[in-house]
């Protein structure tokens, strides 16, 4: 049986640092029509990676510290540079693998 390829998205508002959405949708351009209808400000996908509802629930338990209100996230530097890296087409275990590191070096 084909699965319909999911992938997990970072929105915001156009052209701010945050706050930033942290979802899961097949195809992310509509889920952000979807949510630019109830918005008060316009919205971008800033990145997109393959992934699942069961990865975008790891990262909503990874970044928790930043949770602003349900899916939505502040833009914090340690979720920027996330994202900057999924920008960039880093993939997520390595994107995972790095904020580990990261995180490791600043309780070092």
């Amino acid at each position: 049986m084909n699965q319909i390829p999911r992938y997990v998205y970072f929105i915001r508002p156009t052209s701010q640092p945050g706050p930033i959405k942290i979802g899961c949708s097949t195809i992310p351009a509509r889920r952000l029509t979807t949510l630019g209808i109830w918005s008060p400000f316009p919205l971008e996908i800033i990145a997109v990676a393959p992934g699942t509802l069961a990865t975008e629930k790891m990262l909503h338990d990874r970044f928790a510290e930043d949770r602003w209100h349900h899916e939505w996230f502040h833009a914090s530097p340690r979720l920027a540079a996330f994202v900057n890296d999924v920008k960039r087409n880093v993939p997520l275990a390595e994107a995972l693998a790095r904020d580990d590191a990261s995180q490791l070096a600043m309780a070092a």
